[in-house]
């Protein structure tokens, strides 16, 4: 017969995971909602160390699932942030390239994110496109810059049925963009400093430089790409359905990491 009291992390995780989902629906003060997640907390650690009737554990057990509810619901209220308006206003941005430059038909896209706005501290991550000129194809990650410029909230999808751009990126945070024209903004330092995510970053396209140096098959440096880099965006729906049809897909799934221990071995 099957109980629950057999596997608990699901009794437990079941209710965190419902406030997690609940958070965006609710309007509640992240202050008030953190000043109740301590004294929830600190009930139940006095309720554990009491001792009490049988007859009561099913309102013992709504007391954890209310916790852990509120605890879901603080997490994920921590993380969503709300968009700042204060950016949709002139001023001047200290930024750091946090990923890879991405070159499109008629500029470069930025992924930044704020270290200061108007000579005060900010954390938001913001899209810029810059205009192409010799200074912004020099632009690697990791790289600090400062620009100045207004940035806008990023346009939500007019057509039912199409992919919601806007809505993918605030699942990341980030919900404004900004378009810098040659001039307007300059790189003010390359050094990189004790930053592990970005090194790995430069060297994993330092790698992508030297595939792209030594090989000339657009296929082979796909799937070196996919199995070295993890990187399987160059993977076109022709190749990965011979992989496939021949069973072998979960060779790309492999990582550079199991490729190095391989090597290693």
């Amino acid at each position: 017969m099957f109980r629950w009291s057999q596997i608990p992390l699901i009794r437990l995780i079941i209710p965190f995971i419902i406030g997690i989902l609940a958070q965006p629906h609710l309007n509640l003060s992240t202050l008030w909602l953190s000043l109740s997640f301590i004294v929830l907390g600190l009930l139940s650690l006095i309720t554990s160390k009491v001792t009490i009737s049988y007859r009561f554990r099913s309102l013992v057990g709504l007391f954890y699932f209310i916790v852990l509810f509120v605890g879901g619901v603080v997490c994920s209220q921590f993380y969503n942030k709300s968009p700042d308006s204060t950016l949709e206003k002139l001023g001047s941005y200290y930024a750091q390239v946090i990923e890879h430059p991405e070159e499109k038909e008629k500029s470069l896209l930025l992924s930044l994110k704020l270290i200061g706005l108007n000579n005060q501290f900010s954390e938001e991550q913001i899209l810029a496109y810059l205009e192409k000129d010799a200074l912004a194809k020099q632009i690697q990650v990791g790289d600090f810059i400062l620009f100045k410029g207004t940035s806008a909230l990023i346009s939500k999808k007019r057509n039912p049925g199409t992919f919601d751009y806007a809505k993918y990126l605030a699942k990341k945070n980030i919900y404004h963009q900004v378009y810098l024209q040659s001039g307007s903004w300059r790189i003010t330092d390359s050094k990189v400093g004790f930053y592990p995510i970005i090194w790995s970053k430069r060297i994993q396209r330092y790698i992508r430089l030297l595939f792209d140096r030594y090989l000339t098959n657009n296929s082979a440096k796909s799937i070196l790409y996919a199995l070295v880099l993890g990187d399987k965006s160059e993977l076109d729906d022709d190749l990965s359905n011979q992989f496939a049809v021949a069973g072998a897909m979960h060779v790309l799934a492999v990582s550079g990491l199991h490729v190095g221990i391989i090597y290693k071995v």
